[in-house]
This record gives structure tokens, sequence and C-alpha cells, in this order.
């Protein structure tokens, strides 16, 4: 482990005072830089403003870097013997525009990131990035950079991670939202790296900008945050020498196909696995106590009382939570034989109703876990699971495959609770076309939190609806004490509303929500599901570093 003092900085640039904004930062660099930070952060294009209508309009305050700006930030840095990472508008000698941040080091200036996702106001005026995603080797650290809607695409920081990063710095202009915004949370967590986040705050041109500036450890909670007003945050980060290993699977060349760049709703026309037309229907998740999973015979009374119970109000998928199939006596799970497994099936299926489907999964022999689609006329599909922190595969290169399963109400998908840290499952399942991703879990209290204060819930089942455009059903032990439970089902936009999802915190029982996966439009798809907004996004010239 190694110390590191971070600062991030949060400031609301004047639009177009390129000198005012100049002298402000050099202040707040000064600031931090007197306080001890070694690593400061500086909001996305925080010289200039961010909403620009065309080239011409922001001519006047593009610069290169390195540059002016550039170099009186490395009178500072090398004075301090530290480093800054500000977020600029910048040309090159092409007189060619782009949203980067620049960073400068004791050395004065080191290297640039061109911000390679745009979000809506970037294209009026910037090229994406076009010199891919960096981590740059310094004395303090290997820093990876990123740039605010980056943040929603998480190619772009698993990349730093397989890079070696060891802090990611992103500045942000970020809105729309209540922040901290769960994806902050999602980056750090499932890359193992401690992030800066240095948001703006205030009004431009009508948008709200949020705020909320964060430093977040590598297990994604909160050190340090600002609410609002311009000034500075500090933590102690402890820089860890070794990381998870998280593997790489073969199916993870599925990440460089950009299906969704096409029309959908033409290009499966083409194919012999043509999407199902899909259903408004509704959808039903368990969440219940493991302690009452005592026997077989208490197990099946469970799934079937349940079973009819959702069915008798209409719901069509019903998904229990992970290995509810085993006994779990004196707090460990009871591995139980096939035939027993078969004849609790049996028993199932004849309480289903011909036009419902239901989740249920086991302990298998390799120790992992397998999970079942049943219906009315048996077993319709089978996933075995690939990935556990817990126990390492021979050769992860080759091992483990990826399916989905079309039923009358859309393709589905299935992970268990902790592959959703590699958020390649959830995403390779996306290109394929899935519409509802259904996760069986047993803990997840690494990846599970409610900000009571902010009424702002963070789960992985969460972010992955969200940046997947997907529907995702999350069913759960619950245990207070514990900290397990916040089973749910989550809708597919990416800025949530209320009546976009639900869940329960630790409660025992089942929840349901009535969803559509249809789609009536013979030219462009109008369902979220199926035309899949975020995965426009996706810039694979730059992610072979995942593979």
């Amino acid at each position: 482990m190694k110390a590191l003092r971070v600062a991030s900085i949060q400031y609301e640039p004047i639009k177009g005072q390129l000198d005012i904004n100049i002298k402000n930062i050099m202040n707040l660099i000064t600031e931090a830089s007197e306080n001890g930070a070694d690593l400061i952060v500086l909001p996305e294009m925080c010289t200039t403003g961010y909403i620009w209508q065309n080239r011409g309009e922001i001519k006047p305050f593009v610069e290169n870097i390195p540059g002016k700006t550039t170099n009186l930030v490395s009178s500072l840095t090398r004075k301090f013997k530290n480093y800054v990472v500000i977020g600029m508008a910048e040309k090159n000698d092409k007189d060619i525009y782009y949203n980067s941040a620049a960073l400068i080091g004791p050395e004065g200036y080191i290297g640039r990131y061109r911000k390679v996702h745009s979000f809506i106001a970037d294209p009026m005026w910037a090229k994406d990035g076009d010199e891919g995603i960096e981590v740059f080797k310094t004395k303090i650290g290997n820093i990876g950079i990123c740039i605010c809607m980056d943040l929603n695409i998480p190619e772009t920081t698993k990349i730093m991670y397989r890079k070696g990063c060891d802090v990611i710095c992103a500045p942000c202009n970020w809105t729309g939202e209540k922040v901290p915004s769960t994806f902050w949370h999602q980056r750090a967590l499932e890359t193992d790296t401690p992030m800066i986040i240095s948001n703006r705050w205030g009004e431009e041109k009508g948008v709200e900008f949020t705020g909320g500036s964060c430093i977040i450890d590598e297990k994604g909670q909160i050190i340090n945050y600002i609410e609002s007003d311009n000034g500075c945050i500090y933590a102690d980060l402890q820089i860890k020498e070794e990381k998870i290993e998280l593997p790489k699977y073969s199916f993870y060349k599925e990440l460089l196909r950009n299906p969704y760049t096409w029309n959908p709703v033409w290009f499966y026309k083409q194919y012999d696995d043509k999407l199902p037309a899909g259903k408004k229907f509704k959808i039903s998740t368990c969440q219940i106590k493991r302690k009452r999973l005592s026997s077989r015979e208490e197990i099946s009374k469970i799934l079937i009382d349940g079973i009819k119970k959702e069915q008798s109000k209409g719901s069509k998928i019903i998904l229990f939570p992970k290995n509810i199939l085993n006994p779990y006596i004196n707090g460990k799970i009871v591995n139980i034989k096939r035939e027993i497994i078969e004849a609790m099936i049996a028993e199932m299926i004849k309480n289903i109703a011909k036009d419902t489907y239901v989740v249920v999964s086991y302990l298998n022999k390799y120790k992992k876990s397998t999970a079942l689609i049943l219906n009315s006329e048996g077993i319709t599909f089978e996933y075995n699971q690939i990935f556990s922190r817990g126990i390492k595969n021979k050769n992860m290169s080759e091992e483990g495959d990826l399916n989905y399963f079309d039923t009358e109400y859309g393709r589905l998908g299935i992970t268990f609770g902790e592959e959703l840290i590699n958020f390649e499952f959830a995403r390779v399942l996306t290109l394929k076309g899935i519409d509802l991703l259904l996760i069986p879990d047993e803990s997840g209290k690494e990846y599970n939190k409610l900000n009571s204060e902010k009424n702002i819930l963070w789960t992985m089942a969460k972010a992955r609806s969200r940046e997947n455009n997907i529907y995702t059903v999350y069913s759960n032990y619950c245990n207070e004490n514990e900290n397990i439970g916040y089973s749910g089902i989550f809708g597919p936009n990416s800025f949530f509303k209320e009546r976009d999802y639900i869940y329960s915190k630790f409660s025992e029982g089942m929840m349901s929500l009535e969803i559509n996966t249809e789609e009536n439009s013979k030219k462009f798809p109008q369902n979220t599901i199926k035309y899949k907004p975020f995965m426009h996004s996706r810039k694979i010239d730059v992610y072979e570093d995942l593979i």
C-alpha cells in the first residue's frame, strides 16, 4: 500500500470568461496544493463553460494542449511537486476541436486525454477523442483520465483497469440525475480502483449541473463529498500494489461487435434468431430470509406457494434467489442429490401455468450454481455459473459461454449476482439482443447500498439495467443484520424515474411490476429496450484491450 493525498475541486466556470476562470482555477489549485494534495482534479471544460452552439461560438476560447493554460498550471505543479488534471476545450494544429483533459506534473505537461464518448453538447463543436484510453505512469502511480459521459460506458474504466490504473480521475459536467451517481460508485467497485470525481455546479443555458464532487474508494464507498459551491475536498487514498484479478473469457470478443449502430428492426429481419415480438406483462421477484430454507419440504412449500400466489396476480415470469433448491442449515448450504432436485422440480412443474416461466437454481457438483428456467412442460433453459470470486478456473480465457432464451415475453438472459462485477457479462448478452436479465443472488452486501439521506439506491443490478437499456430482475435473500436484500425490478431508461423500478430493502415478500417489451413499429423501434440508445455511444475501435 502507498498513501496518496488527493483533492477534488468543484467549480462553476463563467461561460466565455477564459481569463477570469483561469485566475479562479489557479487560486483553487494553490489552495489544494497548500493543503498537501499530491493529485488534484478539476471539472470538465472548467476554463470555458460547457454548452456551445457551434465551432464559431467556442473558437475564441479553444487552445492548444500543451499551451497557455497548461504552462500556467505547470508553474504551480513545479512549485508544489504535485499533479493536476484539468478539463479544457482543445484545438490541435489542424484546427480540430476536442473536449479534453490535460495531466500536468512536477516536470510540466505530461499528457492529455480526449473525450471518447460524446454527450449531447459535445458534437456541436468537438470531434470524438482519437487517441484512445490511456493510463499515465507517474512517480505517484498510474493515473487514468476519463471525462463525464465516459463514465456511462463501462468499457472506458475497465480498459484503464486492464492497463494497471491506480486512480481514476474524472472531470465532469454531470447533469440530469441526483448525485452521487450510481455510476460513480459502480465504476470504482468493478475496477477495484479509487476515483476522484470533479463535477461543476450551477446553471448554464437553462441546464442545471449537479455538483456533488466526491472521492470514492475502490469499494465504491464515498470518502469525501461537496454538495455545491466552489471549493476543494480532500482524502488520503491507500493505493494497492495488487488488485483483484478479474478474468478474461473467450466470449469477451463479442464486445468488439457494434450491432446497435444499425436499425435493429432491419438487421434482425435478415437472421434466423429474430427477436421475440414481446408483450406487456407482469414479472415477479422473490426476497426471503434464508434461514427459512430448513428442509426440502419447506423449500418446496415456499416455492409452490410463491408460484401460485404470483400466478394469481398475473405474473408471467417469477424469479427466486440463488440456490433456492438447497437447504440452509446451521448457516451452511447443504448439497443435495440430483434425483432430489429433479423431484422438487417435478413438483413445481405441476403447479406452473401454461404461459408462465419460473427461475430457480441450485449448487452443483463444481461448487458453482446452475439456474433453470421452468415452464409447464419442464426445463426449458439451463445456465451454469461461469465466474466465481472464490474459484479459479484452469483456463479462464477459454471457459464459459453466454446464451439467451427466447419466450413470447422477450429475450431472456441469466447471470448470477457475483458475476455482475464483470460488466462484460451483461454487455455481451445485451449485444445479443436480450430484453431482460434475470439475476439470482445470495448476498451482494458490497454492491447494494442505499443513501438514505438522498434516497439514492446503488445496486449493480440497477447500474447494469441503465447502461445496457434492459430490464434487470434481481432476487436476493434478506437479513438486515448482514445488510443483504435490495431485490428489485429495474427499468431500461438512462435516467431513472421512480415509476421505472421497484425494490425492497430488507422485507420478505414478492415484488411485481408490469413491464412492456413489445415493439409495434416496423420502421424504427420506439421501445428503449429494442433500440438501446446507450449502445449507440460505444466506440469499439478503442476496446481491444478488453479481450
